[in-house]
């Protein structure tokens, strides 16, 4: 899947090829962020409980209406789970602020990771500013019992061109769109399964659940439907 480079002169006007070069292109790096809540709130999936994961692009130069960046053009992306992440298995996923407008290509072959999300918008009405941007959220729910830490890695390529560890950002104004490639920072997530409440006393002096806590969702929108491993 590639994307042309595209430009607009004003609302309306058709879409042609932006030769390279003809529009000015800012230069920055995306980094991807995290986040995981759970139905009481603690980050920490408890009996009964899912989590809930969330996943952002963060643009730095940060993205604005009136600036010279303009938005999130596309990420193509994996979600990796680690071996605890196949003590559970994920429910179904979901993707914000429109951008499955050019998706359907997420896979999942064991339940544990997804493969292939596309998340991408045109630069048309609706270009959407919001940075950090909401792209995805899955749901992972436990299977086995006991107390164990899950750990979730991102790995993307530009929607723009295929190029691995970069995402698709919008630049120019409103009025003339450029896309261009920018560096992403690959991340992880991990979070706390335990068997019962209570045993989040042994692991209280932990400092990886301590750096699980810290953790504030950055959501732009929120999940309205979650869609299952065989609609992806």
């Amino acid at each position: 899947m590639r994307f042309d480079v595209v430009r607009y002169a004003m609302p309306g006007v058709a879409l042609g090829v932006c030769a390279p070069g003809a529009l000015a292109q800012v230069e920055g790096e995306a980094t991807w962020l995290w986040s995981v809540t759970t139905q009481n709130g603690d980050a920490i999936v408890e009996p009964g409980e899912t989590a809930m994961v969330t996943l952002a692009v963060d643009m730095d130069p940060d993205a604005d209406r009136d600036g010279r960046v303009l938005g999130l053009a596309g990420v193509i992306f994996d979600t990796l789970g680690d071996p605890n992440a196949g003590k559970g298995q994920i429910l179904g996923w979901e993707f914000h602020n429109g951008l499955d407008h050019l998706t359907g290509d997420t896979t999942t072959t064991d339940g544990v990771s997804l493969f292939g999300s596309t998340a991408a918008q045109l630069p048309l009405l609706d270009l959407l500013h919001f940075d950090p941007i909401d792209v995805m959220t899955f749901e992972w729910a436990p299977v086995d019992d006991g107390a164990y830490v899950v750990a979730y890695t991102s790995s993307t390529a530009s929607v723009l061109t295929m190029a691995p560890g970069y995402a698709g950002i919008y630049t120019g104004n409103q009025d003339d769109v450029d896309a261009m490639d920018w560096p992403i920072r690959e991340a992880m997530i991990s979070f706390e399964v335990i068997p019962a409440p209570a045993s989040a006393l042994a692991l209280a002096g932990s400092a990886l659940r301590l750096g699980v806590r810290r953790r504030r969702c950055v959501c732009s929108a929120k999940a309205s439907k979650i869609r299952g491993p065989a609609e992806g």
